[in-house]
């Protein structure tokens, strides 16, 4: 179950357009009291995957000292509204699993270049990339609801940097060793 890295990857993708459409703005920052479950989808590699994956309560296997990684998208790429994922806090079982912090670090990153309507090749480009990062500690068999649960909180900004609202979910972690 967890990845042979030691690193489990989540990918959290959110169709912000359905968020805002279907829940419209709003203004709080620590307590977004809106859930948008039906808006998202988390991903992982298969073999760290427990049941469905694309689907908003991802239930992720991963093995003691695993360390786990949550990066977010917007499904549109930030075209229309930006997504970032500011903030997470662990509600049932945090004695598995460090507390999730804020990392970046600076990478440079492919971009094509476009000429005549065709792609020609590729340059790079800077890239600040931000994930949250938490190490699991103790197995979740033997504890109450055999996982543990997390919640994430996203701020939407639109395409001009203005904040639109902030959002949350609850997702899963099970540690199996």
């Amino acid at each position: 179950m967890g990845q042979d890295n030691g690193f489990i990857d989540v990918l959290t993708v959110v169709d912000v357009d359905k968020v805002i459409g279907k829940y419209g703005p709003n203004a709080s920052l620590d307590n977004p009291g809106v859930a948008i479950a039906d808006c998202v989808y988390m991903l992982v590699r298969r073999d760290s995957a427990v049941g469905a994956e694309a689907i908003s309560e991802l239930t992720v296997a991963a093995k003691t000292n695993d360390n786990l990684r949550w990066r977010l998208a917007s499904l549109t790429l930030n075209t229309r509204y930006s997504a970032l994922l500011y903030k997470m806090n662990v509600s049932g079982n945090a004695q598995c699993i460090t507390q999730p912090q804020p990392l970046v670090s600076h990478i440079k990153v492919p971009v094509p270049e476009v000429s005549g309507g065709q792609s020609s090749g590729f340059n790079v480009q800077p890239y600040v990339d931000f994930f949250f990062q938490s190490t699991a500690m103790l197995p979740t068999a033997t504890l109450p609801g055999g996982r543990v649960t997390y919640q994430l909180y996203l701020q939407v900004t639109d395409n001009q940097g203005n904040k639109v609202g902030t959002y949350s979910w609850d997702p899963y972690i099970t540690i199996t060793s």
